[in-house]
């Protein structure tokens, strides 16, 4: 008796079911998946939260900071921050932070912020500030410059801090050194070529205000001194109005202003202490101070101190002369106040206790970057 092949059997009876029931699922799938594409289209318009596909996951990082609060904040300012430091020396564009960094200052919104030999803090105090740094304050959008003049051994006015330049230079004062030493040696730039920069940069952003302080033999020679102001005249920043030369006695005030060529370049006159280095006062010091210590004023200091409102149109006191009544009588006759040096926090809380709410038209400071243009007062 042969016995029935039962695998044969087994799958003719077999596969049709699982064919069978491989439809049956598919159709029972495509019938479920319908009527959830209806009911989840039906339902996504009323409620935001009905969603079966999870949203993804933000970034770890952000998450796992959740017990230091500050390190979550402080990750998405970064990028602003570093761009905002960078641009900080555009004053006249920046507005003040609602809560300001630490250590940086502001000045009035009226107040041009002025880069005190256009070097910087990065840069020593005996460096001779060259062209790579005027231009790059120059295009970070700083609106004003204050730069000393000095005299090379062979004649050629550059721009320097005093007569320093034992860094690049050692053993060598400006006034000793060539035109060829300062400029390949110690990275000067030539008055001339300072002017030049100004004056292309005056095409297309007309708010620049230059200062320049003669020294040594350009300050202490009148020939030098007209030299120095025929550069400025027939340069275009200067026929502009915008260059400034600081002088510090009246005499030479007078002869420049006699001079039909040179009477347009306006004169500053500064008001100094022993901080600053200069222990020499201009004699129109003592009327300036009189009106600061609000003391009586004789005949002959009046009379002479009246020649300030004619011959200057721009009084630069420091942080330790500067007074209110000093502010207040500039502007009345139509002078510009400019405060130096500003080179602390401790230097703009002295120049805001002795302004009370008046306020200078220009801040020199070594740091431009850190004094941010923004509300009435100067705060920190």
């Amino acid at each position: 008796m042969t016995s029935p092949k039962k695998p044969q059997g087994l799958r003719a009876r077999r596969k049709p079911t699982i064919v069978t029931g491989t439809r049956i699922f598919a159709v029972v799938l495509f019938l479920f998946g319908a009527a959830n594409v209806f009911f989840y289209g039906s339902t996504t318009h009323q409620q935001s939260g009905t969603r079966t596909t999870p949203e993804p996951s933000p970034p770890p990082a952000p998450a796992s900071n959740s017990a230091g609060a500050g390190e979550a904040l402080a990750t998405p300012k970064a990028q602003p921050q570093d761009k905002r430091e960078e641009a900080v020396a555009a004053v006249a564009a920046i507005e003040v932070a609602d809560q300001p960094e630490h250590g940086v200052c502001r000045a009035s919104s009226n107040e041009l912020v002025c880069a005190h030999r256009a070097s910087g803090e990065q840069h020593s105090l005996e460096a001779m500030p060259g062209l790579l740094s005027v231009k790059t304050h120059l295009k970070k959008g700083v609106m004003c410059f204050d730069l000393d003049v000095v005299m090379s051994k062979d004649g050629e006015l550059f721009v320097g801090h005093d007569d320093h330049i034992s860094r690049a230079l050692p053993g060598l004062a400006a006034h000793e050194a060539t035109a060829a030493q300062l400029k390949k040696r110690a990275g000067a730039a030539s008055l001339e070529d300072i002017l030049d920069i100004f004056s292309e940069w005056e095409t297309f952003i007309p708010t620049r205000a230059i200062t320049l302080e003669p020294k040594g033999k350009v300050a202490d020679s009148m020939d030098e001194l007209k030299k120095l102001t025929k550069a400025v005249s027939k340069s275009k920043v200067g026929r502009a109005g915008k260059v400034a030369l600081i002088v510090h006695n009246t005499a030479d005030a007078r002869t420049l202003k006699l001079s039909s060529e040179l009477s347009e370049i306006p004169l500053a006159v500064p008001v100094k202490d022993r901080r600053t280095g200069d222990e020499k006062k201009h004699e129109l010091d003592a009327y300036l101070q009189a009106l600061c210590k609000q003391e009586p004023i004789d005949a002959q200091t009046e009379a002479r101190g009246k020649e300030v409102w004619k011959l200057y149109s721009l009084v630069m006191p420091s942080t330790l002369k500067v007074c209110a009544a000093l502010v207040e009588q500039s502007h009345k006759h139509g002078l510009l106040v400019a405060v130096w040096p500003i080179e602390s926090l401790h230097d703009i809380e002295t120049m805001n206790q002795r302004l009370g709410v008046q306020r200078t038209d220009r801040i020199i400071t070594n740091s431009p970057k850190y004094v941010k243009k923004g509300g009435a007062n100067a705060l920190c």
